[in-house]
């Protein structure tokens, strides 16, 4: 059955819109010829405009999420080809090792290398040895130059005589010192013994002066005196 032509003004009639004008009107607020009724956006009925901004805002973050994805995958695979890479030269140096060994005169050769490092070591050590020695015979010999210098002066010997003569007074100052408390010393150790041999002695007395008071009586006498005397007048 053909279709007719007035099926737009039929579908009009049914109430079916046209989804490519709606979506054309939806900042405005007008739905089209079709559905002539004005929405009135200052009386706060906002949806169309918010599931419009909801809308962008989803496909802004979805954007972003696919941005990130793509290039996470894109650093995983550099990292892989990256590996790769050095995997392929770690293989070929090991090939060009065995290639190498495959020689004959390889470990030969190798040990001649290593006694050619060994030697130069040894004769960078002893280069470096006399440097330093040639160093302080320089450091030597501009003390000895300069000491010639000083000797030149007539008050020279004057006053070197008199500095050691200082440097033995205070050396013999220094031993006088040493002695003076070396016999204090002795003198203290000496009278903590004393000191020590009389506390001593002194404790043990203490109870032979016990036992006496003990055996004194109020009047002086002692009690086997006072005994000796009843039995006298018995």
């Amino acid at each position: 059955m053909p279709r007719r032509k007035n099926w737009r003004a039929a579908e009009a009639k049914r109430g079916v819109k046209n989804p490519q004008k709606k979506t054309l009107t939806d900042l405005t607020g007008d739905t089209g010829p079709i559905n002539s009724t004005r929405i009135d956006l200052d009386m706060g009925d906002t949806d169309t405009l918010n599931n419009s901004n909801s809308n962008n805002m989803g496909d802004t973050d979805l954007h972003t999420n696919i941005n990130n994805k793509r290039a996470e995958a894109d650093r995983k695979k550099s990292q892989r080809d990256n590996s790769d890479i050095r995997q392929i030269e770690r293989q070929r140096e090991l090939g060009a090792k065995r290639e190498v060994r495959k020689d004959k005169n390889y470990r030969k050769t190798e040990a001649d290398r290593k006694k050619s490092q060994r030697e130069n070591s040894d004769i960078r050590q002893m280069r470096r040895q006399r440097e330093l020695a040639a160093k302080r015979e320089i450091e030597r010999q501009r003390e000895l130059a300069a000491k010639r210098e000083v000797r030149k002066d007539e008050n020279y010997r004057r006053a070197e005589a008199e500095s050691k003569k200082s440097q033995r007074d205070n050396s013999d100052l220094r031993q006088i010192e040493r002695q003076r408390e070396l016999v204090a010393k002795k003198r203290a150790r000496k009278n903590e013994m004393i000191f020590k041999r009389n506390e001593t002695e002194k404790k043990k007395k203490l109870p032979d002066k016990m036992k006496t008071t003990e055996n004194m009586s109020p009047n002086g006498t002692s009690t086997e005196n006072k005994n000796i005397g009843h039995i006298q007048k018995i």
